[in-house]
């Protein structure tokens, strides 16, 4: 049992474990909605919509989609993605759908350029070195997990240097499951539609997620005097206003009230209110540890372990 402490801007992804039927090679079966997905995508390639945005809520493993839909492409494929553990274990799920793939890292020290799939970091990967060796492998199909990050500038730099949509060969499909972006900044700029989408209710009546239980804790902190900038809450003003001794035990004493029993995520305000909150877990007895972004890659590697 143990909590672990995230700022809200670090997303985890979690890649559910999909059963194989007996007697399979294939390491991982389709669901009917991902054989619906990728079928939709390759209709609407077909009729000239070469910049497809797919939604699906998260833990419908949208990874799958992206690689089942390379392999049956058979195209030269780059995959985007901006954090290390959604690039590793994007190579991963490739390799249980496609076992044979000729693939490699483009990230940090890794310069696996030449590879016919090839999984990439956007930090690395919008570096001018980088963006010349990607140039040569001349991929026709793009994939960009988290893909409400596409409109920033290290991704358009990328797609504009390495992927000219005008090339009716090449097609780029975005995977999602919030498509929309807090600094309303318009994904329409990007993705030309949304290809499928399937809503996270469709998904729990289908039993292929787990119902949500939400219970709502209130305390007795105010955000009154909290300012807000580009519609969100001023991050350090927010932290100084929930990140005290007292409403972390009031977390904690919560937890350990309706969730004693199950393993933990909480997002906080910032990093000190991660290792604020992770110190008064463990204080009450519960292991718990802060992930963060600027965490050295190994620890953070082995905290997420």
């Amino acid at each position: 049992m143990g909590v672990h402490l995230l700022p809200q801007s670090t997303k985890m992804l979690s890649l559910q474990l999909i059963p194989t039927k007996p007697g399979l090679t294939m390491l991982i079966s389709l669901r009917n909605y991902q054989e619906q997905a990728i079928e939709k995508i390759r209709d609407s390639f077909e009729q000239g919509i070469t910049r497809q945005l797919v939604t699906l809520p998260t833990g419908s493993g949208k990874t799958v989609i992206m690689a089942a839909l390379a392999k049956s492409l058979g195209k030269r494929t780059l995959l985007l993605a901006h954090r290390e553990e959604l690039i590793t274990q994007a190579e991963a799920k490739f390799k249980m759908v496609w076992p044979d793939v000729d693939s490699g890292i483009c990230m940090a020290a890794q310069n696996d350029t030449g590879k016919f799939v090839v999984f990439g970091s956007v930090q690395s990967c919008s570096r001018d070195s980088r963006l010349e060796d990607l140039r040569r492998n001349d991929f026709e199909l793009l994939l960009i997990d988290e893909a409400h990050h596409a409109n920033s500038p290290s991704y358009q730099k990328i797609i504009e240097e390495v992927f000219s949509t005008g090339h009716k060969k090449r097609l780029m499909v975005g995977v999602t499951a919030t498509p929309m972006r807090s600094d309303n900044e318009e994904l329409g700029d990007i993705f030309e539609e949304i290809t499928y989408s399937i809503s996270l209710g469709n998904m729990i009546r289908a039993g292929y997620l787990s119902p949500v239980v939400g219970r709502r804790i209130l305390t007795k902190t105010s955000l009154q005097g909290v300012h807000t900038r580009a519609g969100d809450f001023a991050v350090g003003e927010l932290s100084e206003a929930v990140n005290t001794p007292e409403r972390n035990a009031f977390v904690v004493d919560n937890y350990r009230k309706y969730a004693t029993r199950r393993k933990g995520v909480a997002f906080c305000c910032d990093v000190q209110h991660c290792k604020d909150l992770a110190e008064a877990f463990r204080t009450a007895g519960i292991p718990s540890k802060a992930v963060y972004g600027d965490m050295c890659p190994i620890e953070r590697r082995n905290v997420l372990q």
